[in-house]
């Protein structure tokens, strides 16, 4: 909880989202994740999160 707080104060969210395998295999297309990761989910919030890096 004391993170949550100490992020929130520095103005970072915490959120849910759902995606799809389109969605997949759209980070796949543009290189950020790799084929075979495709079932990581670790390896796909790293990609969501290069491309939020990218905005």
């Amino acid at each position: 909880m004391q993170r949550l707080k100490e992020r929130r104060a520095r103005g970072f969210w915490c959120t849910t989202i759902e995606i799809c395998e389109s969605d997949v295999n759209g980070l796949v297309r543009r290189g950020y994740l790799d084929r075979l990761e495709r079932s990581d989910a670790a390896a796909v919030e790293r990609a969501i999160a290069a491309v939020l890096e990218q905005l």
